[in-house]
């Protein structure tokens, strides 16, 4: 609703800015649906990507509260902020990736306790997924061993598929295309 609305006084042009994890399927969707429903003129998306290397949410975030960008899909609000309403669209299921002959590559899941001992492919920054991660090992009492940091789930990916370490990603269409086991 909020695109069409912006789309009606956009003059065609709607500034989309977005969290690169959307950016194999989300956004891609989300454009093509609404331009396979928006009978008025043609329209043009400007898409702006954060990556952790530039705080994405929080960059993000700014170029919308300085009016750069129309909406912003983001994961999750750094903190409370009274300018900007929150609504959850959409959930990423969070798997582990592994390359395809490792010891867990006959299970369809796994324990995240099983993994304390594996080297850990982990996001660059500090926002977001990395602190949804870093949560989910404090549960379980869990100190990664982290042998890298990277910005974006296509590096992770082709690092785990070298038998780098293993990395825990939202699960995408790409992850099944390569020599690595996905994990729930």
């Amino acid at each position: 609703k909020k695109i069409k609305s912006i789309s009606e006084t956009a003059q065609n042009n709607i500034r989309l800015g977005f969290i690169y994890t959307l950016t194999s399927q989300f956004i891609p969707d989300l454009i093509h649906g609404f331009r396979s429903n928006f009978s008025g003129e043609p329209l043009e998306f400007n898409l702006q990507e954060g990556t952790t290397r530039s705080e994405c949410t929080g960059n993000l975030l700014d170029y919308l509260r300085e009016e750069k960008l129309d909406v912003v899909f983001i994961s999750l609000l750094p903190k409370k902020d009274a300018q900007f309403e929150f609504i959850p669209l959409c959930e990423q299921k969070l798997v582990v990736i592994m390359a395809d002959d490792s010891a867990f590559a006959s299970r369809k899941s796994v324990d995240l306790a099983e993994l304390a001992s594996y080297p850990f492919i982990h996001y660059a920054g500090k926002e977001g997924l990395k602190q949804e991660i870093n949560r989910l090992f404090a549960k379980v009492n869990i100190v990664p061993h982290i042998c890298c940091e990277v910005e974006d789930e296509q590096s992770m990916a082709s690092l785990v598929a070298a038998h780098i370490g293993i990395a825990i990603v939202p699960d995408n269409t790409i992850f099944h295309n390569n020599k690595l086991k996905v994990l729930a």
